[in-house]
Formats: structure tokens, sequence, C-alpha cells
């Protein structure tokens, strides 16, 4: 007999890699012991958050292996970054941060098609059909 779990849906977060994982996790705790646990919780704007992460990948695509001052992997500061922008956005979402850290730039949404446009084309379209239907040459 088995019970019964309903996770239908839910992500394999299994599949995250183990050494992602870990090292999100020591960055974490390098930054806990520097500023506070859970501080970026109360709001850093998430271009700030994504710009760490990107100098933190180029460190590392520059060679070093080791962060100057936690002495870990840049990329392990990079994970936590990433990590702390997508809970950053995730809470925007939910109303709990407000809107304004969410400070990416943005595509301009078109502007939707005036009604009328349509309404004169579908009229020009029945002109046409009239006019050829009238035609003496028709």
């Amino acid at each position: 007999m088995k019970g019964s779990k309903n996770d239908k849906g839910k992500p394999p977060v299994l599949l995250v890699p183990r050494a992602m994982v870990y090292g999100a996790a020591r960055a974490y705790a390098f930054g806990a012991k520097k500023y506070a646990r859970h501080n970026y919780r109360k709001g850093i704007e998430v271009s700030r958050l994504l710009e760490a992460a990107a100098r933190h990948i180029m460190e590392r695509a520059e060679g070093v292996l080791h962060d100057e001052e936690s002495g870990l992997d840049p990329l392990d500061h990079a994970a936590a970054s990433l990590g702390m922008a997508m809970d950053t956005l995730e809470r925007i979402r939910a109303g709990k941060l407000p809107k304004e850290l969410d400070d990416l730039w943005k595509e301009p949404r078109p502007s939707p098609p005036a009604k009328t446009a349509g309404r004169s084309a579908r009229r020009a379209r029945r002109r046409h059909h009239r006019a050829r239907r009238d035609s003496p040459l028709a």
C-alpha cells in the first residue's frame, strides 16, 4: 500500500545540479555573514542583481577561479545573484515587493490598431465589390 501525493505539474527540482545548489548556498552563507541573513529580501533592484551575476560570470570566463573576498568560485556568486533576481521578480509579481525594483528595460508594446481603421478597410472592400458588380464591364 502506498500513500498518495498530488505533485503533477510541479517542477522536478532534483534536476538542478548539486554543484549549483551547493555553490549558491555557499555564496548565500557568505552574504549572510557580510550583510544579514535574507538581506536581499528587503528589496534590491533587479538590474543590480543581474549586473553582479554578469560580473561574476565574466570573472570566471576570464580565468578567475576564486573570488578575491570570499575565496569561492565566481560561479557560486553568479548562481546566488541569479537566484536573488528570480526571487525578487517572483515577490514583485506576488505584490510582496514594490514594482519599482523591477527596473529592467521593457520593450514598448505596440498600440492596438484603431477600430476605425478596420471598419474603413471593410467599407473600402465593400465599395470595391459593389463597383465591380455594378460595372457595365462585369
